[in-house]
């Protein structure tokens, strides 16, 4: 224990000091809010304080609330950790700036366990961990991605039951006379299995499956290797437990799409893999700044360049790891090594490249397989853990043999003191303005503070521009989830911003932000809101149309941010007029009417719609299915209308629900239809089955069958 509690303490001393934590306030934001690092606050650091768990939370997407089921974080250690953290403090900021120190120490402590158990000394397996904690990697994906920063903890754990698959242990099953196999229980293969759950349960998907990768391939190379399918099925079991763990992290979602049908809120592309693979260059060249001005310029000028340049640019290994990864390429081109780990290394090293580099599998799998998965660049700590175990096994067998007396231990502990502190200056070069953050911090939070003080508890805001949650990129001068702020700083207010994209909230949303100022200010009074927010920022003249509609029906605004990029209108004295106007009953009864809607949406089988001019047009598959729900608590007679088209005419269509059945038979390319039935409450799903041939041959991308243009639906008196 001792071992390890050196370990923690170091790693945190050289935080201390890399970080100048000593001049931050953890009740305050360490780092620039901004991108994925303010949705990560809100919906997972904010949220699990404001609700039982981050999958659905009231304060967002109002009226109707975020659901997360749609867009699968499949990350239960880091998250579970949070939410466990929320029953000691009630600020966000400092859970999150605890998990992001913490993932330091952690990472250090589950290195230095592995290096250990290869054999290696304490000195040599300390300065490897502390290296591997501070990659350039970390440093910059624990601020936008803290999911990715804490989870390849995992990665010596996956890199140490691969090596022992050469070593027949953890056996998990072995062959038996008279049975096909036995499983094996002993103490080494349920670590391993303890391992491989864990792995499953963090790392947000990519991690879990890379092990796996990882796993594969050392079955494989082990069964070649040995003669013997053995090391392939025991890499198989090791597989499957990994597998469960990220099973476990994803049955919600798997669940919420096989009862409403899965909904198109993340468009993956598998031209993504290109843009987000990993780059050779990029684990050489420094690409996130760099204290040394020859380096930062370089990697500066490749930044501005080069094709491809994304996340990517974080991948750079360090001087040190530099070296063991160009070691590695040398044992393998030499095709032997003294140590049999160290080919094993070489092999692991070059089938993850392979993997994630530009151009290479992953683009197959991409386009062939799976488009899920886009940003193979992540894999570079893989890399960076074989590279820097590769030099401590090196480091290890040269301290055997030179290293026999304290004169030459001592001066062998100063070298790799000296090389620790050039490699944590190479890989650490974060410069934060705590004064800065937390100055900022503090205007949003006395902006959201007078728009509380002037509105009761449980108020809904609703928020302008329309900006479409999750991923949907910057849009004017506001950037991507900037809308999220003003709840990050709320206690008792409801925001419109983060219904996810794709179902009924987000529709509800789009469908006001859309109206003319005066039609939506009625609607949004009706519904309950009791106020405005306007993003300046997310328009080109800086809101000044909106606000300049919106001022004749409600006055001036209440509230300006002090640097004037967010305005606030209260909608008090117009829910107030209204009613006055329409009395209890009939302002109820309209409120209900307005909040339950009919709703059609494209599920299963369907691309997303596309916008041309006022209309809307879904391109189907041979099989799919769209929904029809009626949020209401009574049957409503409703009137579809819709325009099919087909690129190859002739063709038939099926349209099978609980509501009505259609056979279509298209002997031309468009077809409208018009159907009235009866809809209860409830979720319906009209399944859609159509042997039209595929068209749009330009568009090589989709398998486009049959397009649903300007679907609507009109209720009907009963």
């Amino acid at each position: 224990m001792a071992a390890y509690a050196g370990a923690i303490g170091a790693s945190i001393l050289c935080l201390w000091i890399l970080s100048d934590l000593w001049k931050a306030d953890l009740r305050f934001p360490l780092i620039s809010m901004d991108g994925d690092a303010i949705f990560a606050e809100g919906v997972f650091f904010k949220g699990m304080i404001d609700n039982p768990w981050y999958l659905d939370n009231k304060w967002l997407g109002a009226p109707f609330g975020l659901n997360m089921r749609d867009f699968p974080i499949p990350e239960l250690l880091v998250l579970g950790v949070a939410k466990a953290l929320t029953f000691f403090t009630k600020n966000h900021n400092l859970i999150r700036n605890l998990i992001a120190i913490a993932s330091y120490p952690l990472i250090a402590a589950t290195s230095l366990h592995v290096m250990r158990r290869l054999g290696i000394r304490y000195v040599i397996a300390l300065c490897g961990s502390l290296l591997f904690a501070f990659l350039t990697f970390h440093n910059v994906r624990i601020s936008a991605h803290i999911m990715y920063g804490v989870g390849y903890f995992t990665v010596p754990f996956a890199t140490l039951l691969s090596l022992e698959l050469f070593e027949d242990g953890p056996l998990f099953i072995r062959a038996r006379s008279g049975k096909w196999f036995e499983w094996v229980g002993d103490r080494d293969t349920w670590r391993a299995v303890a391992w491989c759950v864990v792995m499953g349960l963090t790392g947000s998907a990519y991690y879990p499956l890379f092990s796996c990768y990882v796993l594969m391939i050392a079955g494989v190379f082990a069964a070649f290797h040995h003669r013997s399918l053995w090391p392939w099925l025991r890499s198989l079991c090791m597989q499957g437990f990994v597998g469960l763990g990220l099973f476990a992290a994803l049955l919600p979602t798997i669940v919420h799409e096989q009862v409403h049908g899965h909904s198109a809120t993340i468009v993956r592309d598998p031209r993504a893999a290109e843009e987000y693979g990993l780059k050779i260059v990029q684990l050489i060249i420094p690409g996130a700044g760099h204290r040394l001005g020859a380096l930062r310029h370089l990697g500066d000028f490749y930044n501005r360049v080069a094709p491809l340049v994304t996340e990517n640019r974080t991948a750079y290994l360090g001087f040190i790891g530099i070296v063991g990864f160009l070691y590695l390429i040398f044992v393998l081109m030499r095709g032997k090594a003294r140590d049999s780990r160290l080919h094993s290394l070489s092999v692991f090293n070059i089938a993850v490249l392979l993997l994630g580099t530009i151009g290479g599998f992953s683009s197959l799998i991409s386009f062939l397989v799976s488009d899920k998965i886009r940003s193979y660049n992540r894999i570079s700590v893989y890399i960076a853990f074989f590279a820097l175990l590769a030099l401590a096994l090196l480091a290890e067998r040269a301290a055997a043999t030179w290293a026999n007396t304290l004169r030459k231990r001592t001066m062998f502990g100063i070298a790799f003191f000296g090389l620790l502190c050039v490699g944590l200056w190479d890989q650490c070069a974060v410069d934060v303005d705590y004064g800065a953050l937390k100055q900022q911090y503090l205007a949003d939070e006395k902006f959201v503070a007078q728009i509380e003080g002037q509105l009761p508890p449980n108020s809904a805001i609703f928020q302008y521009p329309y900006f479409p949650f999750p991923e949907h990129g910057p849009l004017a001068q506001l950037p991507e989830y900037a809308l999220m702020i003003p709840y990050l700083h709320s206690k008792s207010l409801r925001w419109s911003y983060g219904a996810i994209k794709g179902r009924r909230g987000d529709a509800w949303i789009a469908g006001v932000a859309a109206m003319p100022a005066a039609e939506a200010v009625d609607k949004l009074a009706l519904a309950g809101f009791a106020g405005i927010y306007v993003g300046r920022g997310g328009y080109a003249d800086h809101g000044a149309s909106l606000e300049g509609a919106l001022a004749p029906l409600l006055g001036k605004p209440s509230i300006i941010s002090s640097n004037g990029d967010r305005s606030f209108f209260s909608l008090s004295p117009r829910v107030a007029a209204l009613r006055s106007k329409l009395g209890p009953d009939e302002f109820r009864q309209r409120q209900l009417d307005l909040l339950s809607p009919m709703y059609l949406a494209w599920r299963d089988g369907f691309y997303p719609p596309e916008r041309f001019g006022q209309s809307e047009r879904a391109w189907c598959q041979s099989k799919g299915r769209f929904v029809i729900e009626n949020p209401s608590s009574r049957a409503k007679h409703v009137v579809l209308d819709v325009d099919l088209r087909v690129e190859r005419p002739p063709a038939t269509l099926r349209l099978q629900s609980d509501l009505f059945s259609r056979k279509i038979n298209m002997d031309r390319k468009s077809y409208h239809l018009s159907d009235g039935f009866d809809v209860p409450p409830g979720e319906h799903f009209v399944t859609v089955e159509t042997d039209s041939r595929r068209g749009t041959p330009d568009d090589t991308m989709r398998d486009l069958r049959i397009a649903f243009t300007g679907a609507r639906m009109e209720v009907a008196s009963h």
